[in-house]
């Protein structure tokens, strides 16, 4: 059986982000959407997947799409970088949005600066 258990594992981003596309095509169901923009959209979905990436600074991070697919790509390199300005970095939380990780985690760098500082770079 091609991807068993939905595992995958790739060298990078984009092999894993391809493999995770064919898997769910292959094993996963469809449903039709019930509610919202996409409302009678038939999708394809997993219940869970394993995604396993070897090298992931591989850059770059953005995955590409050939124009014949008729799909877009998922993301840029632009919309990756605002998100780790303004969703990991920063504890501003933008409208419309309920929280962002930058609050859990802006909110502890000064703590792990100085047990770094004290400990010598050692663990935490």
């Amino acid at each position: 059986m091609i991807f068993q258990h939905n595992i995958i594992t790739g060298r990078t981003i984009e092999d894993v982000w391809r493999d995770s596309m064919w898997c769910c095509i292959r094993n996963g169901y469809s449903y039709t959407v019930e509610q919202g923009s996409y409302k009678g959209q038939l999708r394809k979905q997993l219940d869970y997947l394993v995604a396993i990436i070897d090298e992931p600074a591989i850059r770059p991070l953005a995955v590409k799409v050939s124009e014949g697919l008729g799909f877009s790509s998922p993301t840029s390199e632009l919309k990756i970088i605002d998100y780790f300005a303004n969703y990991l970095m920063s504890d501003v939380v933008p409208t419309n949005t309920q929280y962002t990780y930058g609050q859990f985690i802006t909110s502890q760098i000064d703590q792990v600066i100085n047990k770094l500082k004290n400990t010598h770079m050692g663990n935490l």
